[in-house]
């Protein structure tokens, strides 16, 4: 028997699992996309079911498992969203954003101890994790332990700066698009935090907001 009479089918069925294991990803991401699309007009339960498939059809999806999570949270199922954010953590315990959403979880079922210690897991990886420190913060206030209550919300007030920034440059193309409303709507954060902004941030955003009321006017 010729060599080339055995290896071909071997080739063959490498060939096979590869595609079927293409094809499998594929329709993962197809379904996480489909799913998000759902979720973001607010259609959790039909959302669900498209995360769950993803999760089936890929188990290594760690975002589609945290979406999982999050839809179990809305729907009151906040054991079902905890026994999925477990299975992507004993994976990759370092997930900032499973670990963010366990201790969201913890967090809302009073119970702090346990929010607390997801919510350290995540900002040992992202120490600006505004979101996780707003939670830490309000754990600590409720303990009375204003010293870390406030080192959390003065991490918060730091990152101000940045999402001004952000806001203003969005206020910008929406002043180049002529929409005027839609730029002093982004610029309404500014005026909102102004005592805790940079001046340099706050010069800005006025400078701009003086500019859209002047080409307001004239269009």
């Amino acid at each position: 028997m010729k060599i080339e009479t055995l290896i071909f089918p071997i080739i063959v069925n490498i060939f096979l699992l590869v595609f079927q294991g293409c094809d499998s990803d594929g329709n993962a991401l197809e379904y996480y996309e489909k799913g998000k699309n759902i979720y973001s007009s607010q259609n959790v339960d039909e959302a669900l079911l498209y995360f769950e498939k993803a999760v089936s059809d890929d188990p290594e999806f760690k975002q589609a498992y945290v979406m999982a999570a999050k839809s179990y949270f809305y729907l009151n199922r906040e054991k079902t969203a905890l026994d999925t954010l477990d299975k992507v953590l004993k994976k990759y315990p370092a997930y900032v954003d499973a670990n963010f959403w366990a201790g969201k979880v913890y967090y809302f079922l009073n119970e702090h101890d346990r929010a607390e210690e997801y919510l350290l897991r995540v900002i040992d990886e992202d120490s600006n994790h505004i979101d996780a420190r707003y939670l830490l913060g309000d754990i600590y206030l409720k303990r009375g332990d204003h010293a870390r209550a406030l080192l959390n919300y003065s991490v918060i007030e730091a990152n101000l700066d940045i999402i001004a920034l952000a806001k203003i440059r969005k206020g910008e193309i929406f002043a180049i698009a002529g929409q005027y409303e839609k730029a002093a709507h982004e610029l309404s954060f500014i005026d909102r935090n102004k005592q805790v902004l940079e001046l340099q941030v706050l010069d800005e955003a006025y400078n701009l907001l003086s500019k859209i009321e002047i080409d307001g006017e004239s269009d």
